[in-house]
């Protein structure tokens, strides 16, 4: 259903303060503990690189250009340039318990950058996209059931001792299973379907 009402709106840019976090603090406080903050383009350049996070410490090297009050980010943003990178600032993320989640955008402000290269598939427990409501699709996206598409996308469970997970659950067990199914049209060839476990390769498949 469309939003009815402001949602208040934008922070104005051009009075933005230079520190991130009060930054942060402005848009939070116009969102509410509710609303989500998302990091547009974090390395092109956004506040990943310009705070010089480090993919191996978890950490950035200048503290006034950071901020930890966000849960989304965008792993694709409008091509796949920045994806292996991107990808490895996500992992560090997981590793250090900082879990944020991925989403994708085609940010097609022009017409030679296609509309839909990057996109979000939410998980929502419905098959009516007419009963969704705004806070459905919320809460999938902050229990991270998304899948961030490009072309192809995935329908994905892993299966561990109990029922099986979306991706963005935890899966407990001495083994876990996961099942992938890999979906396109038929003008596009999917590529390979990598699984990774604690950011390394663990299998993959044509």
């Amino acid at each position: 259903a469309p939003l009815t009402a402001g949602n208040g709106g934008a922070v104005a840019w051009w009075s933005a303060p230079s520190d991130t976090q009060a930054l942060f603090d402005q848009m939070r406080e116009l969102v509410g503990e509710e609303g989500v903050i998302q990091v547009n383009h974090p390395l092109s350049p956004g506040m990943f690189a310009l705070a010089g996070f480090d993919d191996v410490t978890a950490a950035p090297s200048r503290a006034d250009y950071w901020s930890w009050d966000f849960q989304t980010f965008e792993l694709l943003n409008g091509g796949t340039e920045d994806l292996d990178a991107m990808r490895d600032n996500w992992f560090a993320l997981l590793d250090f318990g900082a879990v944020r989640v991925p989403t994708g955008s085609s940010d097609s402000h022009y017409r030679f950058i296609p509309c839909g290269l990057g996109r979000t598939d939410v998980f929502v427990d419905s098959t009516d996209v007419a009963t969704v409501g705004v806070e459905e699709v919320r809460d999938a996206l902050l229990a991270g059931h998304v899948v961030v598409a490009s072309g192809t996308t995935l329908r994905a469970t892993a299966t561990g001792s109990g029922a099986p997970g979306l991706p963005g659950d935890t899966v407990v067990g001495e083994s876990v299973t996961v099942r992938a199914t890999v979906r396109a049209p038929d003008w596009i060839q999917p590529g390979t379907l990598r699984v990774y476990v604690g950011g390394e390769l663990a299998a993959e498949e044509q």
